[in-house]
């Protein structure tokens, strides 16, 4: 049950800030997940930001790290550097790290869902083309 407070926000706010004290005062690590606002679905090609969490402003604030799980169309998928199709019957997915107090963050991971089995797994993307000369082939020269 929300604590007590004005507005959802607020509640949502105060709920994380006890949520986080717990996992501190155990040292224990805690997962949370929630629900994007609806504004996601006007434009079903954007990938999900921060700001589209509901009650962002204190699961956001709170969290060390936050990552966002969506599903993109294929025209997106379609135009990326790389791209390899997804496996017949498999759902392509990405998750967002859009928040890491202890690494990098706006990094893209990119899985497919196996619907069937409720299986995520990673989706190899083809090798870019190399930006740096075969040492190798530099040496055997």
């Amino acid at each position: 049950k929300l604590p007590h407070a004005e507005s959802r926000a607020y509640q949502i706010e105060e709920l994380m800030v006890q949520f986080k004290s717990f996992l501190q005062d155990t040292n224990i690590a805690g997962v949370t997940a929630c629900q994007l606002d609806r504004g996601m679905d006007r434009d079903p090609t954007r990938p999900p930001e921060l700001a589209d969490l509901r009650g962002s402003g204190g699961i956001e604030s709170e969290s060390s790290h936050v990552a966002l799980m969506w599903r993109p169309p294929e025209s997106v998928i379609r135009t990326r550097a790389g791209f390899v199709p997804p496996t017949p019957g498999f759902i392509p997915m990405e998750i967002i790290v859009k928040k890491n107090r202890e690494g990098a963050s706006n990094k893209t991971v990119d899985l497919e869902l196996n619907g069937d089995l409720v299986n995520m797994c990673e989706r190899i993307a083809k090798p870019a083309e190399p930006t740096e000369p075969d040492m190798e082939e530099y040496w055997n020269k």
